[in-house]
C-alpha cells in the first residue's frame, strides 16, 4: 500500500514538473507575455549590434541606452539568433527558460540533499516555478535568468558539496568564474552583496572564528 503511494505521488510531482516546463515554454513567442519594457531596448541593441558584424561595441540608436548593461546578455542574444539570421521572439527567449529550469533543477538537488527527500526537492522546484515574478522575469529577453542561474551556483555548490569549502584554489576560482559571469551579465556593482554573502557562509563554516577564517578562508573569498 506505501509504495502503491509513494509511486502515486512520485507520478504526480513528475507531472506538475511537465505542465510548468510546458508552461514556461507555452506562448514564448507572444508580444504580450508577462515582462517589463527592458525587453525592447535590449533588443535593439542585439539587432543592431548583429547587423554591425562586430561584438564590440554595443550599437543602439538610443544614446542613453547603448551601455545599458555588461555585454554578455547581448552576445547571448546574437548566437541564439544566428547573428539576426533567425530573428524571433522564440529564439531571442529559449535561453532564459532554460537558465530558470535550470535554477529549478539545482533547488531540487538542493531540496533532496538537504533532508533526503526526493518530495522535498520537488517542493522546492516547483516552489520556486509557481511565483508569479519567476515566470515574469524568467521568460524574457531579460538579465534575470542568466544572472540568478550564475550568481545561486556558487552558493549550491558550497552547499550541496560540503567538502569543496575546503578547496583552496581549484573550487573557489570555478566558483569566481562563476560569479564573473553572473556581473557581465548584470552588474559589477553585484561584487559587494555577493562577497559579503561569500564571506557569511565561509565565517559560518568555521564556527565564526574570525582568526580561522582569515587564516584559511579570507583568501578565497577574495
Amino acid at each position: 500500500m506505501k509504495s502503491s503511494e509513494s509511486k502515486l505521488r512520485l507520478a504526480w510531482y513528475v507531472s506538475a514538473c511537465l505542465l510548468a516546463v510546458f508552461t514556461y515554454f507555452y506562448g514564448l513567442d507572444g508580444q504580450h507575455i508577462p515582462k517589463n519594457g527592458d525587453e525592447y531596448p535590449y533588443e535593439h541593441i542585439v539587432r543592431l549590434t548583429a547587423a554591425s558584424g562586430e561584438l564590440l561595441p554595443l550599437q543602439s540608436q538610443m544614446e542613453n541606452m547603448r551601455n545599458t548593461k555588461p555585454p554578455l546578455l547581448f552576445w547571448q542574444g546574437i548566437a541564439s539568433t544566428g547573428w539576426g539570421k533567425d530573428w524571433t521572439l522564440w529564439q531571442l527567449r529559449y535561453p532564459s527558460v532554460i537558465y530558470t529550469l535550470l535554477t529549478a533543477v539545482m533547488l531540487f538537488l538542493l531540496g533532496r540533499k538537504l533532508t533526503g527527500k526526493f518530495e522535498t526537492g520537488f517542493i522546492a522546484a516547483l516552489t520556486f516555478l509557481a511565483f508569479f515574478t519567476t515566470y515574469r522575469f524568467g521568460r524574457p529577453f531579460l538579465t534575470n535568468p542568466p544572472e540568478v542561474f550564475w550568481i545561486f551556483l556558487p552558493f549550491f555548490v558550497l552547499l550541496h558539496w560540503r567538502q569543496t569549502f575546503e578547496s583552496r584554489l581549484v573550487i573557489p576560482l570555478l566558483l569566481g568564474i562563476s560569479i564573473g559571469i553572473g556581473f557581465l551579465y548584470k552588474s559589477f556593482a553585484l561584487g559587494l552583496p555577493v562577497t559579503l554573502g561569500l564571506g557569511g557562509w565561509y565565517l559560518h563554516q568555521r564556527n565564526y572564528r574570525v582568526l580561522s577564517f582569515l587564516k584559511r578562508d579570507a583568501l578565497k573569498v577574495m
